[in-house]
């Protein structure tokens, strides 16, 4: 769904501190040969910051789940990633006489080898809603080099072309299970009795073979902010899950 706001209609909720910085809660692992992730994650959305003082910038709050390798240029180390999850992200659209503020609620992929390409479906054209449980699947092609994205094992994203070389020599080497903010009000993604969850957490590896995430040892648990936002690895008697939430939620807007 996108919804638009009038200049006038936005409270000054929020301030520029982290305007140019990405926010982290989530957890990291480091595994060999993953080609593919796998996840079932509660949609909640987080509230984008209202602070957007130019066109250039967004502002959103996104769960993904995530594949990452490195490479080196130069001596310089690179990222190359695969992600799938969902986000709420806030745009300026600069008119005539006022600013307006697009709202848009969404499911995304994210591709980084030799190329950079993201792509999103909003909300509204996908059934998907808040509160709902989905699996989020991606898996690797080596011979082809195309990242294949699943939801609810029903592919999609098919109409794209996401062939890329670097894919065709590669596996990955790290796991994320993330939520992931632009300025530092915006709401990470779930609230306290309402958390992004991630249940069913799995790596596949390049015989195919599928391995559960959350039982073997943390590497590593990103979260800066403990005062701001939550995490918490719960065990339960359908397997480990990941919780994150926002404990310093925005006043709802209307």
């Amino acid at each position: 769904m996108v919804q638009s706001y009038s200049e006038e209609q936005i409270d000054t909720c929020c301030s520029s501190l982290g305007l140019h910085y990405r926010w982290y809660t989530g957890m990291l692992q480091y595994r060999n040969d993953v080609i593919g992730v796998s996840a079932d994650i509660n949609i909640q959305y987080g509230f984008p910051c209202r602070y957007v003082y130019d066109d250039t910038i967004q502002t959103f709050s996104i769960a993904y789940i995530g594949a990452v390798d490195y490479k080196i240029i130069n001596d310089e180390i690179y990222r190359c990633s695969a992600q799938f999850g969902y986000g709420f992200s806030r745009n300026m659209i600069v008119g005539d006489d006022i600013n307006l503020y697009s709202v848009s609620r969404y499911d995304y992929i994210e591709i980084i080898g030799n190329t950079y390409q993201n792509y999103y479906r909003l909300f509204d054209t996908t059934g998907i809603n808040n509160g709902y449980t989905y699996n989020f699947k991606s898996t690797l092609d080596r011979n082809t080099g195309i990242w294949h994205f699943y939801l609810d094992d029903d592919e999609v994203y098919t109409s794209l072309v996401l062939a890329d070389d670097y894919w065709k020599q590669h596996v990955c080497e790290r796991i994320d299970i993330m939520g992931e903010i632009t300025h530092f009000e915006t709401d990470m993604p779930g609230e306290y009795l309402n958390e992004c969850i991630f249940g069913g957490c799995k790596y596949i590896s390049s015989d195919g073979g599928f391995h559960n995430i959350v039982e073997l040892p943390t590497d590593h648990i990103e979260n800066k902010f403990q005062d701001e936002w939550g995490f918490l690895r719960q065990e339960t008697s359908y397997g480990d899950m990941i919780l994150i939430w926002d404990k310093n939620r925005q006043p709802t807007y209307k």
